[in-house]
């Protein structure tokens, strides 16, 4: 076997074959480092001792159906200079595994088009094993994002646990991915996070978060230049709050308090492209009703212009759904007589 093919086939360098042998179905091939290629892993000096070697063997990409092992003799070295025994570094392998980096991105482009059962029935190692190949790698991408192109971030906390256990997220609007997540939900929880941004030399231009005053204080002082975006869902809940007195709103907040829709389930992802609540369509129907809209354009327009009911209803993001959904609901809960009514074709 050549060196060209060692370098370009397995990712070897350096190195010089031995022999090979062919057991159970797998192809096992020996291979040595060349005497003068050793190095100190420290310092990297070539002024080395040989301080014996350890036998190791690492599964390889496989050739075909077969299975292949590369049999190595890891070399323990004293150096000269610094003082210090290590074992030789290895480019082609982690040695804290027995796989060769090659093998793992084999690994990785299968996973892009078959399950982890699948990829480790057909490599014949664990299902463990390959989990932690994509761990990994999902954590050397995504561990530590690059903040320099950060334009326009969101900020808030989640529950992680029950027994208020809290983390603070930060996402990239622009790209939606997760850049930081911290301990807590104070402000404090974001030091981490100003001090890599400032690092990075990011110029935050806008920053999305509910109401809470730590975050608000900790944005205030960290990126005074920066816009501060309240989310809708607050914005309409302090608008409820604040109108929530009113006749109309304390009638229809005593009404839907008292009303059962334990009968429908909450939602029905066939009724609307990302789930309208089937408990807020009914009590929108409710307020047709009452207020004698006489189509269901009426009461969009209805709620439209009073958003604490829309609040009440319980539409998700305070957002009414299209038209057609009002409709399409009617129908599936046997209402029929209702289309026919307002001249709405069936489906």
């Amino acid at each position: 076997m050549s060196t060209s093919l060692l370098y370009h086939g397995f990712g070897l360098v350096g190195c010089d074959y031995v022999h090979s042998r062919y057991q159970e179905g797998a192809i096992i091939f020996s291979v040595k480092r060349k005497r003068g290629k050793f190095r100190c892993s420290g310092c990297r000096s070539r002024d080395v001792i040989l301080r014996g070697t350890l036998s190791r063997r690492f599964r390889m990409v496989p050739i075909g159906s077969k299975r292949v092992f590369l049999d190595y003799e890891v070399q323990r070295l004293e150096c000269r200079r610094c003082g210090k025994i290590h074992q030789e570094k290895l480019g082609f392998v982690d040695p804290r595994f027995s796989y060769s980096h090659a093998f793992e991105r084999y690994a990785l482009e299968l996973s892009r088009h078959m399950t982890i059962l699948d990829v480790a029935r057909h490599l014949g190692i664990s299902w463990d094993a390959i989990k932690e190949i994509q761990k990994r790698d999902l954590t050397k991408r995504f561990s530590r994002p690059c903040l320099k192109s950060v334009k326009r971030i969101a900020i808030d906390e989640i529950s992680a646990r029950k027994g208020h256990c809290y983390l603070t997220v930060v996402l990239d609007m622009d790209t939606g991915a997760v850049i930081f997540v911290g301990d807590g939900k104070g402000g404090d929880a974001l030091d981490p996070f100003w001090q890599r941004l400032r690092r990075a030399g990011a110029r935050v231009k806008a920053v999305a978060m509910d109401m809470s005053p730590a975050y608000i204080s900790a944005v205030l002082d960290h990126l005074p230049q920066a816009t501060i975006v309240f989310d809708h869902f607050h914005v309409i809940k302090l608008s409820y709050e604040q109108v929530r007195n009113l006749p109309i709103v304390r009638k229809y907040e005593k009404l839907f308090n008292d009303l059962d829709l334990s009968h429908l389930p909450e939602f029905n992802y066939g009724v609307g492209p990302d789930g309208t609540s089937q408990h807020a369509l009914p009590r929108a129907f409710i307020i047709r009703s009452l207020e004698s809209l006489k189509t269901v354009s009426a009461l969009i327009r209805f709620l439209q212009g009073n958003p604490a009911l829309i609040y009440l209803c319980g539409f998700r993001n305070q957002r009414l759904p299209h038209d057609s959904q009002f409709y399409r609901f009617l129908e599936i809960n046997g209402f029929q007589v209702y289309i026919e009514t307002l001249g709405y074709p069936n489906p």
